[in-house]
């Protein structure tokens, strides 16, 4: 699927905003893409891990040079989690 036409086609019909959902691949898919405004991340009380953990988003970022940078935080407690809600910095071009 061609995300940014997809978006188009959104946008055309009047939808102004998108939830997306899914795991790392889809979200590194449109994060890649350029694609994301803001991001909402929980964050729950425990340390998963491992040699073979799966990374919060696929596709770019794995080093901090390509990681994508968030500003702008809000930090809200739901119950023993975190929400964190944060805009996608946008590097200016050639930077």
């Amino acid at each position: 699927v061609d995300l940014g036409a997809l978006l188009v086609e959104l946008f055309a019909r009047e939808v102004r905003a998108v939830l997306v959902e899914g795991g790392g691949e889809v979200h590194g898919a449109f994060l890649d893409a350029g694609l994301v405004d803001r991001v909402a991340l929980f964050a729950a009380p425990l340390l998963l891990g491992g040699r073979r953990a799966t990374p919060v988003v696929g596709g770019a970022g794995r080093e901090l040079k390509s990681a994508v940078r968030l500003g702008g935080f809000a930090v809200t407690t739901m119950g023993d989690d975190l929400l964190i809600e944060a805009d996608v910095v946008r590097e200016p071009r050639g930077a």
